[in-house]
């Protein structure tokens, strides 16, 4: 099922996007179809760095450049003005995809969700003070002062946004864990869909820290060898850096601009599932709070049906209790379709709070070109999971438009979106 451009509420007019492996949705969606992964290093320059932070293994990461930044004789740290710079990069690339001046940023009817955990200090930079409190510390190593509030505050980074870009009102920042992009998206849209505003613009930075890190290993959700998402090989996978912006607009704002839409987004339902984490610290949402989610998303969008669906998009964490019950919740929507399943987040990273955006990105782009790209499975995926996950393959001929994002927090959020893209045409057999 389809309908017109002008039956839709919420457009998507652009995307901009930095991963690891390089600038540009254009960039990205080349190097997905290229079957391309992103260069990865060792966290801990040291090992014995690992082992103070309790790691048995030196846990690898894709950042935006290589080597490593260090700062002042530390690890690197995603300061005020670094998440601002990038932040700012991705949305001007997003309007400039959308031929949108970025001066329309000055209106009084755009808002902007910022997306992420807010500004925080890099803890391996408190290694070597572990056992150590004297004056001495700030004077010997430098790197010790960038771990002030004034580096991490992120009203900071609202307020350089705010002045860096025009806007009339300061970003508002949005903290769902692992679904904080998917959060900011969701309000984006709702200020459309509801006529606050006529630009909507949601954004998300992910800077790779041992506190993600550990956090992450607590779930299981840290790879120590060959794994990835859906994966029969082990569990976790590996955390990576990464932004994206994208801009939504209403079809006043589209007619008035002359523009031409990406894509829609036809409905996006939100919901808070309680009890996600057991005592045993596995994260395992419920799938029939997931399956709920997906279906009403398909119902708000138009009555959309299973057969209407091209393609899904997961969280796909690489936990193996979260995929088993996406997988479980995907079985009871669909049943038996064979539905292309596909996350790439072995090849690009798990990019925690700025991961759905990016996938939306991808989605979107792939669902226009009508060619679905395999995720590459260090190994095999697993095929007891019961749902078509287009792996180590060639590409997929889609036949149809629209696509399914589902988004998981770890403090118990499950998000849905529905994606139609715009620029589809039925390819012949």
């Amino acid at each position: 099922m389809t309908s017109s451009i002008a039956a839709s509420n919420v457009h998507i007019a652009g995307f901009g996007v930095e991963t690891g492996l390089g600038f540009g949705h254009a960039r990205l969606l080349q190097s997905i179809e290229n079957s391309e992964s992103a260069a990865r290093r060792g966290f801990f320059g040291k090992p014995f760095e690992a082992g103070m932070a309790g790691f048995g293994f030196n846990p690898q990461v894709v950042s935006l450049s290589a080597p490593a930044k260090k700062s002042n004789g530390g690890y690197h740290q995603a300061l005020a003005k670094d998440v601002a710079g990038i932040t700012r990069k991705v949305i001007v690339d997003a309007l400039d995809s959308a031929s949108i001046p970025t001066d329309s940023l000055t209106h009084k009817r755009v808002c902007v969700f910022y997306g992420g955990p807010g500004m925080l200090p890099e803890i391996a930079n408190f290694l070597p003070y572990i056992r150590r409190n004297d004056k001495n510390d700030i004077s010997f190593h430098r790197g010790i002062r960038n771990l002030t509030f004034e580096n991490h505050n992120q009203d900071a980074v609202a307020r350089l946004l705010r002045d860096g870009l025009g806007l009339r009102e300061r970003p508002i920042s949005v903290y769902s864990a692992s679904c904080s992009s998917f959060a900011a998206a969701y309000l984006a849209y709702c200020s459309v869909k509801s006529h606050t505003c006529d630009l909507a613009i949601a954004v998300s930075f992910q800077h790779v820290s041992l506190f993600d890190l550990m956090f992450m290993n607590g779930f299981g959700g840290v790879a120590a060898g060959r794994s990835g998402p859906f994966s029969a090989n082990g569990e976790g996978t590996v955390l990576g850096d990464g932004a994206c912006a994208m801009v939504l607009e209403s079809p006043a704002h589209l007619h008035a601009r002359k523009g031409t839409p990406y894509a829609s987004m036809d409905s996006m339902v939100m919901r808070q599932s309680a009890g996600t984490v057991s005592r045993s610290t596995t994260f395992t949402p419920d799938f029939r709070v997931i399956g709920r989610t997906i279906a009403k998303a398909m119902e708000d969008a138009n009555g959309l049906g299973a057969n209407d669906i091209a393609c899904v998009f997961p969280h796909g964490n690489g936990i193996r209790s979260s995929d088993r019950s996406e997988a479980l919740a995907l079985q009871k929507v669909w049943g038996a379709l064979d539905t292309p399943v596909v996350s790439y987040k072995a090849q690009i990273g798990y990019l925690m709070a700025s991961s759905a955006l990016v996938d939306m990105a991808l989605m979107s782009g792939f669902l226009g070109s009508g060619s679905l790209p395999a995720f590459k499975c260090e190994g095999e995926v697993d095929a007891g999971l019961g749902i078509n996950l287009h792996a180590n393959k060639s590409a997929y001929r889609l036949s149809g438009n629209a696509g399914v994002k589902i988004g998981l927090g770890i403090e118990g959020s499950v998000g849905a979106a529905v994606i139609r893209s715009l620029r589809w045409r039925r390819r012949s057999p």
